[in-house]
């Protein structure tokens, strides 16, 4: 094909994209509008659009750069000098949205609170990007192109993510892709204003990329093979020095993992996510050593298995563990009315038995971290904050909560999520922490039924009915069953024809569908508890059931600000602490206790539920039991000390801080010490 024809399609091809935008733009001009809150670009944001619309066209129709070969050299260096920096700007613009006080630019306009360091690094890690792309493919146009792309939807993408979940992308969220693209399925995404404004600035550079005067760079082979060992070379210095390396954590970067966004609109997206990648790697706590661990843990030995001759414990009650998807109490985050109590019968048997509120390390999603944090004793504290332990560490036998209870002669020993066997690797993960069997969505006794295409509580309580019977058919043991819900799950406020809303907020500024939805749900929960409390009412067993939600569901921001009377984007690490707020109930068929236990942690709930029906204790739970009195709350951002302060993990004017750190060494030697010869602390003896 002549140049010339190529060229005029090329020329047709970029037209139609750009009156495409146009006419798009101009269609949807109200929604992309509404989506910009009311900054100093918000009268001339059309205007904006329009000027770029305007320069794309005028690109397609310019004839392409020919100026003779040394000032074509010359052209072609400074524009690829040059393209980090442009692809930089147009990826703030999707990321800094409306908010441009927390923009990396800031220091542009006067603002002395941002380094124009932060702006030198960000070019020179696209630089990297950009160079590295060049060299492979030996075509400025391509490569540069090709860096555009790629950093231009990671932008976008974290966008609708932090949208979704409540929190943006860090390098350790690619090890859950595959349960993160299942689960995106059931959000429906739309365009803001600076996401549309982003792709006519990329558009209007794929434009001008194709009128300079680029070709291939390398006419001789042996001149591309040098190209491409010396810029490995240079790109493999550059990530040991600003991504592997510790440069970024001596500037002070450090990401807010509760508002990883603000990091990048801060920070720049390539820094903001090259220091993610520095902290997704666990660190050995200062001064470990085995000789340190066995002393810490020679002071709490592990409780005998007490079991028979034949193999079986004395009796114990049967033990049913509810992680309810998403099931919280919003009045535990700020006051507001609803026509009517979103969960009366769990309020009413809070005052009637064991009861309190534990902190997780998640909100939104991540269901598996509060999983982890329960089933292991283990805390989200000493891990990298965005780290899914189930995708990434545990890959080998690891004592849980259902290796302790087959020590102590339980049957049973069952989990039960009724969604897909491999979300966050559980058919894997499961057996590895001493699950017996794993009941999903498609071995389970009884059908199971849906709403809002999810599986209703109560088809699941039916169904771990179920297999209770069955159970009993074979065993008089006591038993053991742990159950992860699905029903609440976002996302929340899309219409559905099998599911209508009974409860709605009567007493706010703004109608929040999404809200009235997610009580509604919540109601169904309490409902479908009220039936599985009245089956195992009639045993005569003794029964403890212990309910809890697995983190607060991802709303509004608006709603929350609005509740508790501030906005989010000033809130520290300790205001944010009340969104991860969860109550739990510990109900039984026999009496043990009305007692409300206050504050505490995911890592500590198996422990005190052992506390109170008196059963056996690990060494490592012995410990937790100590550490409880001095620091009742641990999750990923901190703790609440004894004297009621808030303290950062590695706070070390921290009065509890040598407690916390024992904590970190026995939690590194479980996870990832290779020596296995202690492993006996974290379960019970049964040496005895």
């Amino acid at each position: 094909m002549k140049t010339e024809h190529f060229t005029r399609i090329t020329n047709g091809i970029l037209l139609l994209i750009c009156l495409f935008m146009a006419a798009a733009g101009f269609i949807c001009k109200d929604q992309l509008i509404e989506t910009l809150e009311k900054t100093i670009y918000y009268k001339s944001a059309l205007k904006l659009a329009g000027i770029v619309i305007c320069l794309c066209l005028a690109g397609i129709f310019a004839p392409k750069v020919r100026a003779g070969d040394r000032w074509n050299r010359i052209i072609s260096f400074l524009f690829f000098f040059a393209s980090p920096l442009y692809i930089f700007f147009t990826t703030q613009v999707v990321t800094t949205e409306a908010k441009p006080r927390w923009s990396v630019f800031r220091k542009l306009f006067g603002d002395p609170g941002v380094s124009l360091k932060l702006i030198i690094l960000n070019y020179i890690l696209i630089l990297l990007i950009v160079s590295a792309l060049t060299s492979l493919t030996d075509n400025t146009t391509i490569g540069t192109n090709l860096a555009f792309i790629i950093l231009l939807l990671f932008s976008i993408v974290n966008i609708y993510v932090s949208e979704f979940r409540g929190n943006a992308i860090s390098a350790i969220d690619f090890t859950v892709l595959s349960t993160a693209l299942d689960v995106a399925g059931d959000y429906s995404i739309g365009i803001t204003y600076r996401i549309y404004l982003a792709l006519l600035m990329w558009l209007f550079y794929v434009i001008i990329s194709t009128k300079m005067p680029f070709g291939k760079l390398f006419r001789r082979k042996r001149y591309y093979v040098l190209s491409l060992v010396g810029t490995a070379l240079v790109c493999t210095l550059g990530l040991h020095f600003l991504v592997f390396g510790s440069y970024l954590k001596n500037e002070g970067i450090k990401i807010s993992y509760f508002h990883t966004i603000r990091s990048y609109r801060h920070y720049g997206v390539p820094v903001t996510f090259a220091r993610s990648v520095q902290e997704a790697v666990p660190q050995k706590p200062e001064g470990y050593s085995l000789q340190r661990v066995k002393e810490i843990m020679q002071r709490y030995p592990s409780d005998p298995a007490e079991k028979d001759g034949k193999g079986i414990s004395r009796k114990r009650p049967d033990i049913i563990i509810v992680i309810d998807e998403s099931f919280t109490d919003l009045e535990l985050v700020g006051e507001f009315e609803t026509n009517m109590d979103p969960i009366p019968l769990f309020h009413g048997l809070s005052e009637k038995y064991y009861h309190g509120v534990s902190y997780a390390s998640v909100r939104g999603g991540q269901t598996a971290n509060t999983e982890f944090e329960f089933l292991t004793n283990h805390t989200m504290a000493f891990l990298p904050t965005a780290a899914v332990p189930f995708q990434i560490y545990i890959h080998k036998p690891m004592p849980s909560m259902a290796v302790i209870k087959e020590q102590d002669g339980y049957c049973g020993i069952e989990a039960f999520h009724p969604w897909k066997a491999t979300n966050y690797n559980r058919d894997s993960v499961y057996p590895l922490l001493g699950f017996e069997e794993y009941y999903h969505r498609r071995n389970t006794p009884l059908r199971l039924k849906t709403f809002r295409g999810k599986i209703s509580d109560r088809s699941d309580f039916n169904n771990l009915i179920a297999i209770y019977e069955q159970d009993r058919k074979e065993s008089d043991r006591p038993w053991f069953f742990y159950n992860m819900t699905v029903q609440n799950h976002s996302p929340y406020g899309k219409e559905t024809p099998d599911f209508e809303e009974e409860i709605w907020t009567t007493d706010l500024k703004e109608e929040y569908r999404d809200v009235d939805q997610y009580l509604s749900l919540t109601r169904k929960t309490d409902n479908a508890l009220r039936m599985l409390f009245k089956y195992f009412r009639t045993v005569k067993e003794p029964t403890i059931i212990m309910v809890l939600g697995d983190h607060q569901p991802k709303l509004k921001n608006a709603f929350y600000e609005e509740i508790r009377g501030e906005s989010m984007e000033d809130d520290t690490t300790e205001d944010m602490m009340d969104l991860y707020k969860v109550p739990f109930l510990i109900w039984s068929n026999r009496k043990y206790g009305d007692t409300d236990l206050g504050e505490t942690s995911m890592n500590y709930l198996q422990t005190i539920l052992a506390q109170i029906y008196g059963g056996p204790l690990t060494g490592y739970q012995k410990f937790l039991s100590e550490l409880r009195k001095e620091v009742p709350v641990i999750n990923a951002f901190g703790y609440y000390g004894r004297n009621g302060k808030f303290y950062e993990t590695d706070d070390e004017s921290s009065p509890y801080y040598e407690q916390i750190e024992e904590y970190r060494m026995l939690e590194y030697y479980a996870m990832f010490d290779k020596d296995n010869s202690l492993e006996g602390f974290y379960k019970l003896d049964i040496t005895i």
